[in-house]
């Protein structure tokens, strides 16, 4: 008969938390039923496996508010851990041996961590990670914590989240320049008196940024280009000694978490900043669609360019980079990455930045399927796909009644932070060092990610013009 154990651990826990005529009337209910109980020295308490581990929460103890919340939406049909645990590989598609939650203070988190035998091992702008022991896997506590009668928040895997990078045969080669041609694009009015000295903005050229032309952020620039705008980038970090980015960077964090971080850029963030900010009309590279907004970097990837150490953030370190935007006074906050799993947790943080007023975009994904991943899929988040220059959906696209728009996002020619060496790049088909093409849901969210910033600045215009005819 398969066995679960309470650890000798816990019952020391138990018994300091006066917990020990609880813990004695669970077993002697135990033993007094057909289930056996078997206790060894080396083994600790064995509980049959149609039991579930013993939790002692100290007289008293209550959910707060939010707690709640979070443990209400986690309860719905679709949201239970528990049940999405059933599909997912531990170490793959979540962090071994760890559970996070929403903590009211330090000494809730310890409460909490005291009542199952876990360790406490961070706790950061109100959430908790916890360090499960040896006995108590992943779903063991996530099951805990479904169990509306132990009086536990809601506890959480610590899913993995990650850039998913365009596959090879998607990309543009330079064999391939002479059959893709030049763009037969019609060069914008006025569009020189912007951008002059921008190579990138020349429509003849095969790194012309053609997705400027698509959305028309050209008209917008001329009663706004981002200025006073911030935007938080929530990704592998921004390379923020690139030329084309002077000015233009407001502070940097990298977040701390399961998977360890150094302070490095990595190419894929840059690229992502290149599209909302670049430099406009400085003589270099092209130019971001809110050229004069300033970016704010949320690091939760691994900032190296080989392909193998860009991989995954957390789900944690997702809420964690919100937390640190919503502090900082983001305006619009861009998410380039997702995860296939639901987090009630990491929802509730996106709404409460939402609440604030921060705009909130997320890439779709790039599966190809018609669904979209998380957090482009959370209420409020503007959920955005991909399509090629001709306004087609791009193959790779997740596509979709979860999405809501769609923008450019092929062959994006923006920054980056070596000379050919992104891992999602083609190719550099210029030379140039620091620029290279990039394809993928990531782009696309950046272009319409600027396109919210725009009218912000907008909006700020017509008041001072408001103001400026009052007076």
């Amino acid at each position: 008969m398969k066995k679960k154990f309470l650890s000798v651990g816990l019952a020391a826990a138990l018994i300091v938390m006066d917990c020990a005529p609880a813990l004695a009337e669970e077993i002697s209910g135990a033993v007094a039923s057909d289930s056996a109980i078997h206790v060894t020295e080396e083994a600790g308490t064995a509980i049959d496996e149609d039991e579930v581990f013993a939790v002692c929460l100290p007289e008293g103890f209550e959910l707060s508010e939010n707690q709640l919340e979070i443990k209400e939406d986690g309860l719905e049909d679709g949201h239970k851990a528990s049940s999405l645990l059933n599909s997912a590989i531990e170490g793959t598609d979540y962090v071994a041996n760890e559970v996070f939650f929403a903590a009211e203070s330090e000494e809730n988190a310890k409460t909490v961590a005291d009542a199952i035998g876990a360790t406490l091992t961070d706790y950061n702008h109100g959430y908790a990670t916890l360090e499960l022991s040896d006995e108590m896997s992943v779903a063991d506590a996530v099951a805990l914590s479904e169990d509306e009668s132990k009086g536990l928040p809601l506890l959480e895997p610590n899913w993995y989240a990650s850039v998913d990078p365009v596959e090879e045969d998607e990309c543009v080669y330079a064999e391939d320049v002479d059959a893709l041609g030049a763009a037969d694009y019609v060069t914008p009015t006025n569009w020189n008196d912007y951008g002059s000295g921008d190579p990138y903005l020349t429509p003849d050229e095969i790194t012309y940024q053609w997705f400027h032309e698509m959305i028309s952020d050209y008209a917008a620039w001329g009663i706004a280009r981002g200025k006073g705008i911030k935007i938080g980038v929530i990704d592998s970090g921004i390379y923020d000694e690139h030329e084309d980015f002077s000015g233009r960077i407001g502070s940097s964090e990298v977040i701390s978490g399961s998977v360890a971080l150094d302070s490095s850029a990595g190419a894929h963030g840059t690229n992502v900043a290149g599209i909302i900010a670049e430099n406009l009309g400085n003589g270099i590279g092209g130019a971001g669609v809110a050229p004069e907004a300033t970016l704010y970097s949320y690091k939760i990837f691994a900032g190296s360019t080989d392909s193998d150490n860009v991989t995954q953030g957390t789900t944690l370190q997702t809420i964690l980079a919100v937390s640190y935007a919503m502090d900082d006074g983001m305006n619009v906050l861009n998410m380039s990455f997702g995860s296939a799993y639901y987090s009630s947790t990491e929802n509730a943080a996106i709404q409460s930045a939402i609440k604030k007023g921060i705009v909130v975009v997320a890439a779709a994904g790039n599966e190809g399927e018609p669904f979209s991943l998380y957090p482009s899929s959370y209420s409020n988040v503007i959920s955005v796909s991909a399509v090629n220059e001709d306004g087609s959906r791009a193959a790779f696209s997740n596509y979709g009644s979860g999405v809501t728009v769609s923008a450019p996002g092929v062959d994006m020619w923006a920054t980056a932070n070596t000379n050919n060496t992104s891992f999602i790049s083609c190719n550099n088909l210029t030379g140039d060092v620091y620029y290279d093409f990039m394809s993928g849901t990531s782009g696309d969210t950046c272009c319409h990610r600027c396109g919210c910033a725009l009218p912000f600045c907008c909006r700020q215009y017509e008041r001072r013009r408001k103001r400026r005819r009052k007076t």
